[in-house]
């Protein structure tokens, strides 16, 4: 996978051997998923989603997998990715989507899709917000 690598490099670099593992799975099943998804659009005759030009799914999705838990044991506040009421009430268990959204961002990702799927892993999906 080359989309972000030095962000999945860092992202990796700071977590535990467990926590590294989960995101590992997570971040080659999401792939896996995809690829899925990409040959049903092409039995139907649909073409390939690509909403990043260039950039398979594929690779997008590897990359929320890596990102979602990235910062797990963490519980503060994001200056562009608030909490909402419930993260708010509930820090320990759901802050961490909006910290590992913020340190994507920082790095400069700004593919909002793989954003939107870090961001609000913990609590499904709400209302779409731009992040570039």
């Amino acid at each position: 996978m080359g989309y972000h690598t030095r962000l999945i490099e860092t992202a990796l670099a700071a977590l535990d051997e467990r926590r590294g593992g989960h995101v590992l799975r997570t971040a080659e099943a999401a792939a896996g998923f995809c690829d899925k998804v990409q040959a049903r659009f092409l039995n139907l005759g649909l073409p390939p989603e690509e909403p990043v030009p260039g950039v398979p799914l594929t690779e997008r999705a590897f990359l929320a997998g890596i990102l979602h838990d990235s910062h797990r044991e963490g519980a503060g506040p994001t200056p562009d990715f608030p909490l909402d009421e419930l993260e708010a009430r509930h820090p320990e268990r759901l802050a961490h989507a909006a910290l590992a959204a913020q340190f994507a961002y920082d790095r400069g990702l700004r593919d909002s899709g793989v954003l939107f799927a870090v961001r609000y892993h913990t609590v499904g999906l709400r209302r779409r917000r731009r992040f570039c």
